[in-house]
């Protein structure tokens, strides 16, 4: 969701979110009601931990690999 559609439903998060993708994410079509909402996460259609290795790269062992 974009920060504006967080706000209109009042949900405030104070965390960081974190992906590093293994690919490009998915591109959506234009939305005249979501106009900045360019891109859809993997996350939110694989299910497998199989699925998860092919979209993403375990963040701990990809940052340890470029510190």
């Amino acid at each position: 969701m974009s920060r504006d559609e967080l706000n209109q439903f009042g949900w405030q998060f104070d965390h960081f979110h974190l992906e590093i993708l293994k690919m490009p994410p998915m591109k959506l079509q234009p939305e005249v009601l979501q106009p900045e909402r360019l891109f859809n996460s993997y996350s939110l259609v694989c299910y497998t931990p199989q699925d998860l290795e092919k979209y993403y790269y375990d963040p701990l062992e990809f940052l340890k690999s470029y510190l």
